[in-house]
């Protein structure tokens, strides 16, 4: 070392020397001695600690461990954070499964209701005339009859049924009718089994059926019906809808309204619940496909 090397060395070391004293001013020789050897013991301690790619290589079982928790962590934390468009994807995505399977009934109401039944759909008629639903309820038990009265208000010489009934009151109605317009569509019928079935009641050929029946004893009608209705029983719930709806046609026909327009109106109503379904399904797909990039975006 150089002589001015010297001079530097003297120089720095004479100025800590003072910076120390000014530190220390005030503590005894023990704590100064005491900090020098906390300070000493935490260069020390330093020395000790590795750098992550050692420690990678000294235990790689336990980094992976480590890296594994670690996204875990991540994991739960993005799915916190985006808990909201989480549910609202499953929410939309029911949805469109709903409408999805929901599709094919509007088809095949189409098909079965609007085309092959004139746009009726059961046998609860909407309009009926009162002669017409006096013949219906000679065939009703009494406990029917008055639940039917229930659900109709009259309107002139007609019965037109109440606004607002649920699903389940029509479909009690429909049980109703069933049986009763089976057997008045039968007895009306101008064809030789009617005939033959009128001939085995004593009723003369020519005379109105439901008249003379309405003429009958109590009992005697009871014993017909009881008869009629075991056979009924037998025929599959379809035919019996089938004829209740033939019924509730000619019955619309025989009253001048317009069977058409029925028909029409509701073939483009069911049309139009079909479009709104498929719409709400593509908005719902569509909704699903945004939310998903925006929950990527926020989860980022």
């Amino acid at each position: 070392m150089t002589e001015r090397g010297k001079e530097i060395k003297a120089k720095a070391l004479e100025r800590i020397h003072k910076n120390e004293a000014v530190m220390m001013e005030g503590c005894s020789e023990a704590e100064q001695c005491l900090l020098r050897r906390f300070l000493e013991q935490i260069l020390v301690n330093i020395e000790k600690i590795q750098p992550e790619e050692a420690i990678e290589k000294l235990h790689p079982d336990e980094m992976t461990e480590r890296k594994e928790q670690k996204r875990e962590l991540n994991m739960m934390k993005y799915l916190k954070r985006s808990a909201g468009y989480i549910m609202l994807i499953i929410a939309l995505l029911f949805l469109q499964a709903y409408c999805d399977l929901s599709l094919p009934n509007y088809t095949s109401n189409i098909i079965n209701v609007g085309i092959q039944q004139n746009g009726i759909e059961d046998s609860v008629p909407e309009k009926i005339r009162k002669t017409s639903m006096d013949s219906l309820k000679l065939f009703m038990e009494e406990d029917d009859a008055k639940t039917v009265d229930g659900f109709y208000e009259e309107e002139g010489d007609d019965l037109v049924l109440k606004d607002k009934i649920s699903k389940k009151d029509r479909e009690e109605l429909n049980d109703i009718f069933g049986k009763p317009m089976v057997i008045v569509s039968t007895l009306t019928s101008d064809n030789e089994e009617s005939k033959a079935a009128l001939a085995k009641m004593g009723i003369p050929e020519g005379t109105d059926p439901l008249a003379a029946l309405s003429q009958m004893p109590a009992e005697a009608l009871a014993a017909m019906k009881e008869q009629v209705g075991e056979k009924i029983d037998k025929m599959q719930e379809s035919i019996i809808t089938q004829a209740g709806v033939s019924y509730v046609r000619a019955e619309y026909e025989a009253m001048g309204e317009d069977v058409d327009a029925i028909q029409m109106d509701y073939m483009k109503s069911t049309g139009i619940s079909m479009v709104l379904m498929a719409f709400v399904t593509m908005m719902a797909a569509v909704c699903v496909v945004f939310l998903h990039q925006s929950c990527c975006i926020y989860g980022t």
